[in-house]
């Protein structure tokens, strides 16, 4: 399982944000009430934040990075752990310094 991480890690980092595209979320392992969402982004002065929202119809969960700019790592991974077994919609939104939305996807996943 560990080496099937690593490479979707590394297609992950080989894989580019297309022009246009500041955002690219993919869905690395769900597990049992665990899920693993990473995200590609764009390297870009005006990113400040990585909001990652999963929502189900009872239940919702958040969390936020800070991002730095130019600086910051193209890949981002967040682990949204002790969640209820359904369908959640995970959305994934890069904000800046006001709190705007800049870039934005989405992916549906199932908690079994």
């Amino acid at each position: 399982m560990k080496k099937l991480g690593v490479v979707f890690v590394l297609i992950c980092l080989a894989s580019s944000v297309d022009a246009g595209q500041r955002l690219k979320v993919y869905i690395g392992n769900v597990s049992r009430a665990e899920v693993i969402v990473q995200a590609i982004v764009e390297q870009a002065p005006e990113n400040r934040a990585l909001e990652v929202v999963a929502q189900s119809e009872d239940f919702y969960r958040s969390s936020m990075i800070e991002l730095d700019g130019e600086r910051a790592p193209r890949l981002n991974s967040v682990v949204l752990a002790r969640m209820p077994s359904g369908l959640y919609e995970v959305t994934v939104h890069v904000l800046n310094a006001k709190g705007d939305t800049v870039a934005r996807d989405f992916k549906w996943v199932r908690v079994v």
